[in-house]
């Protein structure tokens, strides 16, 4: 049997928008609330997480620079497709700890604004890819 949903987790949820199904650091496919465009979002760290809602478009060095420019925070991406997760990489008015790789070497996604295009046009797989069918083994 299952337990109805507290109300304070009810309160909490309409007060704040968050979502109580996004448990974890992994980063979930989403369309946003807003706008409706596609988002990665889920919690960046394992203590102390903020939720991180990221455009799904991977930026370069020079793209990179200009958010952190614009101040508009950026993570760092891990994973595959379906098991991706996020941890911060810049934050507006928080002194970076220690160094990071080039943005040419790791997956860097920039915070999701529904006020502006994504800085970047190309845009990462959400979903694990499909597996082939192997023809061989249809059961008819």
């Amino acid at each position: 049997m299952t337990q109805p949903t507290p109300q304070w987790l009810i309160l909490h949820t309409q007060q704040t928008g968050d979502d109580p199904t996004l448990t974890g650091t992994q980063a979930h496919p989403r369309h946003c609330k807003k706008c409706g465009r596609l988002t990665l979002t889920g919690y960046d760290s394992h203590i102390m997480a903020g939720l991180a809602i990221t455009n799904p478009n991977p930026l370069t060095p020079r793209l990179e620079a200009a958010a952190v420019i614009l101040h508009i925070p950026t993570y760092r991406l891990w994973g595959t497709p379906g098991h991706y997760q996020l941890t911060p990489r810049h934050q507006p008015r928080i002194p970076p700890l220690g160094t990071h790789p080039p943005a040419n070497q790791v997956t860097v996604l920039a915070q999701h604004n529904c006020h502006h295009p994504p800085l970047s046009r190309e845009t990462l797989p959400t979903r694990p890819p499909q597996s082939a069918i192997d023809l061989e083994r249809i059961p008819f």
